[in-house]
């Protein structure tokens, strides 16, 4: 678990500000949703605190310690994208052991966190399979798997649900809620929709214009 802080963060694009003068603190073991309209800059956030753009402005600290210059792949955060980006031509199991492959682990320690981790996502027995043969939810779990493959300290999520019909939409939010709980991982969601924030969401924050509008609650 670890505590996440920006402070005075703001992003521009040439002329186009993106993101305004943020301080935020995401407490460890929380789900903090990040929600607002298209555009108004959240994605552009969650890339921040990723790694994957520099902030213009301001600082990224976890755990005290200022890991603003630290590039994305040093961070040790997990991240699943809206498209999910699964490797077309791979397996699960070696789709969701890429990042332990990467790090020189050994292949029986890989299989092994590979079907822990199926189980813990709910889809025993799948390493195998082609990712071409499955369907959207479990698409969707794989990459979840993936992402927490090398314990991440963060888990940063960009819009996961918005390609699943409404009834899958929902039954996931719940997944994704519960399996974060028994994880305790800190946990940052984007999203435009307030139901979906509402549902999941240990603290919400509302974002328009560029700027932070809102933090609190759901029931705030």
């Amino acid at each position: 678990m670890a505590d996440l802080c920006l402070r005075n963060v703001s992003k521009r694009f040439g002329t186009v500000t993106a993101v305004t003068d943020v301080t935020l603190d995401f407490p460890s073991g929380h789900l903090v949703c990040l929600l607002g309209p298209s555009g108004c800059g959240k994605t552009t956030l969650l890339r921040l605190i990723a790694g994957l753009d520099a902030p213009s402005v301001g600082r990224i600290l976890l755990d005290g310690e200022d890991i603003t210059a630290v590039p994305a792949h040093q961070r040790n955060f997990g991240m699943v994208f809206q498209s999910l980006a699964l490797f077309p031509h791979l397996s699960v199991g070696d789709n969701i052991s890429y990042g332990l492959r990467v790090r020189g682990i050994d292949p029986a320690a890989r299989r092994e966190r590979t079907d822990a981790l199926l189980d813990l996502v709910r889809l025993p027995g799948i390493a195998d399979r082609h990712v071409s043969q499955l369907s959207g939810g479990q698409r969707q779990r794989v990459a979840i798997a993936r992402a927490l493959a090398l314990e991440p300290k963060i888990f940063l999520l960009d819009e996961p649900m918005s390609a699943l019909d409404a009834k899958l939409r929902e039954a996931m939010q719940v997944e994704l809620s519960q399996l974060q709980r028994r994880l305790g991982i800190t946990t940052v969601v984007v999203t435009h929709d307030q139901r979906e924030a509402m549902t999941m969401a240990d603290t919400i924050v509302v974002i328009g214009g560029n700027r932070v509008q809102q933090v609190g609650a759901p029931l705030d």
